[in-house]
């Protein structure tokens, strides 16, 4: 049942950032480098959220304080957000030499935080408490590399 939620979840998460490139593609204002900036920090927030998310949700696992059922929508929609920010990144052509840094730093960033989490459903799918015990300091690093993003070039 949970392999079935995250398959939806994924195609769902595909499905919206399609929608918003497509909307994205299709803006006619012209995108400024601080408007470039202040895009990407969004979507390094948003991506630190779903890390964080996952992390809790991850070790209240561990400790048998989650249903399945429950713990598949948190899962599903911090993969749909990690998603949704990549897509968020790749949708508009950033304006200069300095926003394709920040582009390709958040990418990284946000790519890594979208393995990680999934990585962490398909552990707890599995039902592999050891994979997911092992990828609780992994996501920490990446929500303290995504934090401190944030914190820079707010």
């Amino acid at each position: 049942m949970a392999r079935t939620f995250r398959r939806v979840a994924r195609v769902l998460a595909v499905l919206a950032a399609a929608a918003w490139l497509g909307a994205a593609l299709h803006s006619t204002q012209p995108v400024t480098a601080q408007r470039y900036r202040d895009g990407t920090v969004a979507a390094a927030q948003d991506s630190l959220s779903a890390v964080v998310t996952t992390q809790l949700a991850a070790d209240a696992h561990l400790h048998g304080k989650t249903l399945p059922p429950y713990l598949g929508q948190v899962l599903g929609g911090a993969l749909a957000a990690t998603s949704k920010a990549q897509a968020s990144l790749t949708g508009l052509q950033p304006p200069d030499a300095a926003s394709a840094g920040l582009r390709d730093e958040a990418g990284g960033l946000i790519a890594r935080a979208n393995r990680l989490i999934s990585a962490t459903t398909d552990a707890v799918d599995r039902g592999d408490d050891t994979g997911v015990r092992q990828a609780l300091p992994e996501l920490a690093a990446d929500a303290d590399a995504l934090r401190a993003f944030v914190e820079r070039h707010r």
